[in-house]
């Protein structure tokens, strides 16, 4: 049997690689497929191609149930490549570098000097084609040999990657890569990734079944001891005793479990006061659930509503957030940006932290807006080494000095060289509170110590997913502000396929599609067959969340197999009947065109 590595020619991949490089495009078949689509996104994306750019992301979290159930794994693996040049590289679902090893000290130097290390994001849209990042966008293991990564910077690497999909949600909670140099790739290599990524996926679901039963005993006692409502959470499932479903609509459900979320990342109290559809102020107190191994996998959420009500089955009509221009109305963005509206109005400066594209930058611009009209605002890019730290602060009046607004846009992503002169910077800017309000964006996990303690206030932006209710406002808000010589709107049935995508970039792809589709548009009204393709695959019905994370694992195989229904079912483990009637039940419907 043919080995796949031996179909790769390196000499004909850098000569399709400079080609591409100098013209877009590539005449020959030497280029696999999918390498070449991600030579297409590295370049839209302005990826550099002479030197490898990596982000560091902060100290990666060792506690977690992907670190404690890959440990074993990692080990047995570390032994049987004990005495090969090869290096063990876990990562996050982001393909932040959880943990590196190898018995090499030279390939241990080599990926000191790329940053291919702990801590350091090799994400394809920072890093460009590559083992990790381009096998997380796919779905599936995938090996980049040589002159195939985008970065002349990996030429002579080989990198196999594998990412490790939960079992019970089917989405990839991290990635398991061997890299080597390219010379030393072998045959065996992209079956051991892929054999011990399943491995640790079994494992997840070993550990899942021990955290449910645990979290389930916790939830029957919890609903036997009160008449209040009850909620369970966790990773893979949310259970609700019949108080909770008659007395919390669905938002408020959203809102309950986005807020415990914030509070448990960010270490604070386990009780939370948040807002209901209704306006009503309801206190939640929670309660950590730990599985045999001490590890906490869930949490048992009672809810007290003052005063106790029953509500109608029909959501509430909830009023847009105070903020002119900061578009939604979902009670989980509503009550983040009133945390962000009263932080900024003290004195201790606000940090905005989230993933990319969330529209961090945007409300902060807005909360300066509302706080100091007409007053002076500075925007600095944080990542930009050629950005100029400003020496004086406030803005002249005729009375003196008044407050002016600063926002670091990125702070997370200062260059190295800078951390230091930014630091001392940012010290000066704390003593002159009186003279300046600061606000500053964060996609990073967290923030390094020696910036983060410069703000007093902290919150985080729920990415878009979990305001699935505002993706239409959104996208009426964002068609209307999209440049054109008309006025341009969204067919309903377009607005019904957006609110029902998945968005992993955020309002910021949203807003692309858009775009995309403005141009595809020659009327007044985008359709559906406006929208770019990979926009057009929805089901006909509005599904519960488990139901689309099932229908989305479907799609990606499907799309991965050229929508071969027989190849998809395999790579998912269904039967083939399965997958016809997941597919009937849930109207996926591929467009064309």
């Amino acid at each position: 049997m043919t080995s796949p590595l031996q179909t790769v020619d390196e000499h004909a991949v850098a000569h399709a690689r400079a080609e591409f490089l100098s013209e877009a495009s590539v005449a020959t078949t030497a280029v696999r497929d999918q390498i070449l689509t991600s030579w297409r996104r590295s370049q839209l994306a302005e990826l550099s191609v002479d030197r490898v750019d990596v982000r560091y992301a902060g100290d990666p979290d060792l506690g977690t149930p992907l670190m404690q159930c890959a440990s074993p794994a990692l080990q047995q693996l570390s032994s049987q490549l004990a005495a090969s040049p090869v290096s063990i590289v876990l990562t996050d679902a982001a393909g932040t570098v959880v943990s590196r090893t190898s018995s090499d000290r030279g390939l241990l130097r080599k990926l000191d000097e790329i940053r291919l290390a702990p801590g350091f994001t090799y994400a394809e849209d920072e890093v460009g084609t590559n083992g990790i990042g381009t096998a997380l966008v796919l779905g599936h293991p995938l090996y980049v040999l040589g002159s195939e990564h985008y970065s002349e910077g990996l030429n002579d690497l080989a990198c196999f990657g594998a990412p490790i999909v939960h079992p019970l949600t089917e989405e990839p909670v991290g990635l398991l890569d061997l890299t080597c140099r390219n010379v030393h790739s072998d045959r065996w290599l992209p079956a051991l990734v892929a054999q011990t990524a399943r491995s640790i996926s079994q494992e997840l679901l070993t550990a899942s079944c021990e955290r449910e039963l645990a979290l389930l005993a916790h939830y029957q006692v919890a609903c036997r001891s009160t008449n209040l409502p009850v909620l369970a959470v966790s990773t893979d499932v949310t259970m609700i005793n019949e108080t909770a479903r008659l007395s919390l609509t669905p938002s408020d459900h959203e809102a309950i479990v986005a807020l415990v979320g914030d509070r448990l990342r960010s270490g604070r109290a386990r009780s939370a006061t948040v807002a209901l559809s209704g306006g009503t102020p309801a206190h939640v107190s929670i309660t950590p659930v730990k599985d045999k191994r001490d590890q906490v996998g869930g949490y048992i959420l009672v809810v007290h509503i003052n005063p106790p009500t029953v509500v109608r089955r029909t959501e509430p009509h909830v009023p847009s957030t105070p903020l002119p221009g900061v578009v939604g109305s979902s009670p989980v963005w509503r009550n983040r940006v009133a945390e962000a509206l009263s932080a900024f109005g003290s004195d201790g400066g606000l940090l905005l932290t989230g993933e990319h594209g969330i529209g961090k930058t945007h409300l902060a611009k807005a909360l300066h807006r509302r706080l100091a009209p007409g007053r002076f605002s500075t925007l600095l890019d944080m990542r930009d080494p050629a950005t100029v730290l400003p020496s004086h602060l406030g803005e002249p009046s005729d009375d003196g000095l008044e407050p002016s607004t600063l926002i670091l846009a990125h702070l997370d992503e200062v260059p190295w060289n800078r951390r230091r002169e930014v630091s001392r910077w940012l010290d000066g800017v704390r003593a002159e509170r009186g003279l300046v309000r600061v606000a500053a964006t964060c996609s990073s996990a967290q923030l390094p110590e020696d910036m983060s303690h410069h703000f007093g206030a902290e919150v985080r932006l729920p990415v878009l997913r979990e305001r699935v209710s505002d993706i239409e406002e959104l996208a009426v808000h964002l068609t209307e502000r999209i440049p054109a010589a008309r006025r341009l709107r969204c067919a309903d049935e377009t607005l019904r396929i957006l609110a029902r995508g998945r968005w992993p970039g955020n309002v910021a792809e949203l807003r692309d599609c858009l775009r995309r589709a403005a141009l595809s548009c020659d009327g007044e009204v985008i359709r559906p067959e406006h929208l770019p393709s990979q926009y057009r695959k929805v089901g006909r019905r509005l599904l519960s969340p488990l139901e689309s994370l099932e229908r989305d694992a479907i799609i990606d195989a499907l799309e991965a197999n050229d929508g071969d229904k027989v190849h998809a079912a395999a790579a998912l483990g269904m039967s083939r009947s399965t997958i016809y009637r997941r597919i009937q039940r849930y109207g996926i419907d591929l467009f064309t065109g």
